[in-house]
């Protein structure tokens, strides 16, 4: 090098280590430093300064998934996931409340999921969600599932209020089941209660955000019709037919519907 030098590196800000907070760290002193792919942002605010640069291990840093990377540092977009589609199904939706028989909608709706698998599915990471009919409707997140065992050929029941009042008819509608067990309780602040007229679609999701199963039901014809009123659910005639076929359900005979059963 000229003049006894002993050493120089033309950096440019898109290099990266700008306004994250981290440093730029030569990713091994053996690397032409002169090059851009020789170099990386340090895993620390502030970086690293009179000590061994980062090492850095890219890879799947979610636990939840099959190739969970204990040793990665950086998530790399590599994680895969067990593929749970359509092994638990949504087999009751309790859309429209009786006022007569049981009370306010808000305090009585209920949606009910099976695992029809013959294994042990572990719920943390899955999610429950509503989506209107309109073009534009948003989807809602509103459960995220703690971490739960979904044991085969069991129910779950996800309620619009776990803990509701006695109904019209001195009914605890939940008092065989038990909350953060096999009863849980949907959450939110708009759009939070079940459509009783237009199509509204309900969604089990894995940890990836895959969609393990949705139903589009409605309260107009051809989805069961003897709903409103009465107190009935619907409720799904054949858990191996398509859910989103309105032919596939039934309206309940028992009023108040079947929570867990």
């Amino acid at each position: 090098l000229p003049n006894n030098l002993i050493d120089e590196v033309l950096y440019s800000n898109d290099w990266g280590g700008n306004a994250t907070g981290s440093s730029l760290e030569l990713i091994d002193p053996t690397f032409d430093n002169l090059l851009v792919e020789s170099w990386q942002d340090s895993l620390d605010v502030g970086g690293s300064p009179g000590i061994e640069n980062s090492l850095i291990i890219y890879g799947c840093m979610d636990t939840l998934a099959d190739n969970y990377n204990a040793e990665a540092n950086v998530e790399d977009g590599s994680c895969i996931y067990p593929d749970y589609t359509n092994m638990i199904i949504i087999t009751e939706i309790h859309y429209n409340p009786s006022s007569n028989f049981q009370g306010d909608d808000y305090n009585y709706e209920f949606i009910e999921i099976y695992n029809k698998s013959s294994q042990v599915i572990p719920l943390d990471g899955f999610k429950f969600t509503m989506q209107g009919s309109a073009e534009d409707a948003s989807e809602y997140n509103r459960l995220n599932f703690p971490s739960v065992d979904f044991p085969p050929d069991e129910y779950f029941v996800i309620a619009i209020n776990s803990t509701p009042p006695i109904d019209n008819q001195g009914v605890n509608p939940y008092a065989e089941l038990e909350l953060g067990v096999n009863l849980f309780e949907w959450v939110g602040d708009q759009a939070w209660t079940l459509n009783n007229y237009d199509a509204m679609t309900l969604r089990i999701k894995g940890p990836d955000d895959s969609v393990v199963t949705s139903v589009t039901y409605s309260g107009q014809v051809p989805w069961p019709q003897s709903v409103t009123s009465t107190g009935s659910s619907i409720e799904i005639i054949d858990i191996y037919g398509p859910q989103d076929d309105a032919s596939s359900w039934q309206s309940s005979y028992i009023v108040n519907g079947t929570p867990g059963q």
